[in-house]
């Protein structure tokens, strides 16, 4: 019995860090890269999230010419939004 304890340990229960650190890395690279690999700006969760800011704000930006009825210059950044940057 205390053999196959000291077995045990040896080989799986003092390499558990291992394994896990295992998992998460695999997870990691299978799952979680595509939001976080921002050379590939157009497939990550900020370029999404970046897309659907600068629209809100191009029409923003559209709503407040038309209610003014003249065209209202904001800043050449006013519509860029990129939160990874």
């Amino acid at each position: 019995m205390e053999a196959g304890r000291t077995q045990f340990e040896r080989m799986f229960w003092n390499r558990r860090a291992d394994f896990v650190t295992n998992i998460l890395t695999q997870y990691k690279h299978k799952v979680l890269r595509k939001y976080y690999d921002l050379s590939e700006l157009r497939q990550t969760a900020y370029a999404e999230i970046g897309r659907k800011m600068e629209a809100i704000l191009n029409a923003t930006a559209a709503e407040a010419s038309s209610l003014a009825g003249i065209f209202i210059p904001f800043s050449a950044n006013f519509t860029s939004f990129h939160p990874e940057l």
